[in-house]
């Protein structure tokens, strides 16, 4: 009998070595990653960092979208060479570019194109003056002042179709050349919002004239104010808006500037997240994460971005809390 209480002893030794064998061993890759969150210095570490992997149910967390991709051009790509992003709704993604051409970008280094490489540039052989945004679409101005808007086609490609401008509302906004962008237009009540070249947005309401004898539609501007000027967050790149069926009006959702990047959101504070009957306000929000990292950024879309290491992220990773270690 003692010798069987001896082994079941020596049983629950080794048992207790190991289990606290694996809860030192696992205590100390916590603590080895959490001082690697710490210490991030950039913002590709602090993706890393804030992967699966890493993070408990208590942080956000984020992966990398595209990594280690192999596309020469990218390398040498400027924010300024870069127009757009567009989804395919596969594991391609469309970068527009100043120059009339276009990458066609496999996020899925498994899948390469002929030249080995994540990316193919194509041209589109227009010659092109502008290119403009709206909804999700990109339209090309040509140097003849036609206009051809981009189309995902059946095959998950890019396509560009030349546009009939007449009887257009959309296509009159877009051929004027202090447009950048149309952000919202609502065509039941002719009433846009749009982004200038000088920065700011800009609420237009329009006329619109049908002449039945050649049965076409034409348009002119009725009204235009300031919307939300440059002085306040600094020139506008891009924007999208929410509509408040309450307030009856467009609000803020995102808004990228040569400042930074914001968004609206929620400020929480102690007392609202503490108690159900205190709400936390909602108001225009500057991206902590943008601000910390913003020399890490090489350019912001609506849904992806790119970094300066040529990897992409999820846009909507910038509303993320910056941890409080990084804060200073």
């Amino acid at each position: 009998m003692k010798k069987i209480f001896k082994i079941i002893g020596i049983i629950v030794i080794v048992i207790l070595v190991l289990v606290g064998g694996i809860f030192g061993f696992t205590k100390i890759g916590q603590i080895t990653k959490n001082n690697e969150r710490r210490n991030a210095k950039t913002l590709m570490e602090y993706v890393k960092t804030h992967s699966y992997d890493y993070v408990d149910s208590s942080k956000e967390e984020m992966s990398f979208r595209g990594k280690d991709l192999k596309c020469d051009v990218f390398k040498d790509l400027e924010s300024k060479d870069i127009k757009g992003i567009l989804t395919t709704y596969t594991e391609n993604l469309i970068i527009m570019l100043n120059d009339s051409s276009y990458l066609s970008l496999s996020l899925d280094n498994e899948k390469l194109y002929s030249n080995n490489q994540n990316c193919n540039k194509i041209d589109t052989n227009i010659k092109t003056k502008d290119i403009k945004k709206y909804n999700e679409n990109y339209y090309i101005i040509s140097a003849d002042n036609k206009i051809y808007a981009s189309l995902i086609n059946d095959n998950k490609e890019l396509d560009f179709k030349e546009m009939q401008t007449e009887n257009d509302l959309s296509l009159y906004i877009l051929l004027k050349d202090d447009i950048q962008s149309i952000v919202e237009l609502n065509t039941f009540s002719d009433i846009g919002i749009v982004l200038k070249n000088d920065g700011s947005l800009y609420k237009q309401e329009y006329n619109r004239n049908y002449n039945s004898d050649t049965s076409k539609t034409t348009f002119s501007i009725k009204k235009e104010e300031i919307f939300l000027s440059n002085n306040e967050y600094g020139n506008i790149l891009s924007a999208t808006l929410n509509y408040n069926n309450d307030k009856k009006e467009y609000e803020i959702k995102t808004l990228v500037t040569d400042k930074g990047y914001y968004y609206y959101g929620e400020v929480k504070t102690e007392e609202c997240t503490k108690y159900l009957d205190i709400e936390c306000e909602k108001k225009i929000i500057e991206s902590e994460i943008y601000k910390k990292f913003s020399k890490d950024i090489k350019y912001i879309g609506e849904y992806y971005t790119i970094l300066s290491d040529n990897s992409i992220i999820e846009t909507n990773y910038l509303t993320y809390s910056l941890d409080k270690d990084l804060r200073n």
